[in-house]
């Protein structure tokens, strides 16, 4: 991969990264449909009781000891409360509703650092360590937000890998209504991205496509990075044979419960939770202004319909792959209704 070299005026920097992103290749089949039918899949287990009834009888699961939470932005930060739950034993109930889990006012604290690091016992009350599992280390963006693991040593992630994937279309949308998010944007181009003036324009700067196919293959989410056909398809593979876990946003109780009948764990309630609501917090239209992307117009979440799988070919085709390996896990677990197929799947789900 070839990364672009700072330029002097905005000006140059935009008419490089259009050349180099904005027409990024197709992947061989890759999917391109334009379809919007929102129609929806419905499975047995569509909140907690109806998890927990599906739970009861399953069969021993494998443990996940090293999970690495590869978190995309605008993908579901509150899986953490997930997360959470599965490395911290011994407990029927959590207060855990919003993003307690990351900070200190956690009520457990574990994950790669817990227990043997005496900078962070310290700091913290060691108590909150007796909820931790002896066999479970959380990493990935339990500490480190939305690093992907290092592409030197990605080898050592291969079948701990855990991502909530979203509709690239919705992540977008939720992109740019988050004050244009753009985590790893080089500095250089922070002003380019504060000129910005709507959604489309946001949705075809450059460096704000292929996010996630960006982070599989271990590069930040608004890199500015040409990603071949060749590596495109390497991230598809990785997503099929590498990834211990796949969870759709937009299934988003069926993903938490897939996760516990794969993984076991215990199952509590403030993982159906949305820890990063904005209902009811920002209107349409309403002007949010002071942060570091600039003024943004907030826009009406049915806008995700303006946007198209053309608009980002890349992380479109990872989303398919992701949908497919979502479904063939329901299926093989036991939470799809019995006799339907993947072929049923994937010709009624929305995409």
């Amino acid at each position: 991969m070839a990364v672009v070299a700072s330029v002097h005026t905005h000006a140059c920097v935009l008419v490089v990264l259009a050349a180099l992103l904005c027409k990024a290749p197709r992947a061989n089949g890759a999917p391109m449909t334009s379809s919007l039918n929102e129609a929806r899949l419905e499975f047995t287990v569509r909140d907690m009781d109806s998890c927990l009834v599906a739970l009861k009888d399953a069969p021993v699961k494998r443990l996940l000891p090293r999970p690495y939470w590869l978190h995309f932005p605008k993908c579901g930060t509150s899986f953490g409360l997930t997360l959470h739950n599965y490395g911290c034993v011994d407990r029927q109930s959590s207060t855990i509703r919003e993003r307690k889990f990351r900070n200190d006012e956690a009520e457990c604290v574990c994950g790669m650092r817990h227990r043997w690091d005496p900078t962070i016992a310290k700091i913290i009350d060691l108590q909150r360590y007796k909820y931790c599992s002896d066999e479970v280390r959380l990493s990935g963006g339990w500490f480190k937000n939305h690093i992907p693991p290092p592409r030197e040593s990605y080898n050592e992630y291969k079948g701990q890998l855990v991502g909530l994937f979203r509709d690239p279309r919705k992540r977008l949308l939720s992109g740019y209504n988050h004050g244009k998010h753009s985590f790893g944007l080089p500095f250089y181009l922070k002003q380019s991205l504060r000129e910005l003036p709507d959604l489309r324009a946001y949705v075809e700067f450059p460096p704000i496509a292929s996010c996630m196919t960006k982070m599989i293959l271990g590069y930040l989410c608004a890199t500015v990075v040409s990603i071949s056909a060749a590596e495109l398809e390497e991230a598809k593979r990785r997503v099929r044979e590498d990834f211990a876990f796949v969870g759709l946003q937009e299934y988003w109780n069926e993903s938490v419960c897939l996760f516990h009948r794969m993984f076991g764990g215990t199952l509590l309630d403030n993982a159906f939770q949305n820890s990063r609501s904005h209902v009811g917090k920002v209107a349409p239209g309403q002007v949010i202004s002071g942060n570091r992307a600039g003024n943004v117009t907030y826009v009406p979440d049915t806008w995700w319909r303006k946007i198209k799988p053309e608009d980002d070919p890349f992380d479109w085709a990872i989303y398919q792959e992701a949908r497919k390996k979502f479904f063939q896990n329901m299926i093989q677990y036991g939470l799809a209704p019995t006799g339907v197929t993947l072929d049923d799947m994937i010709a009624n789900d929305y995409s």
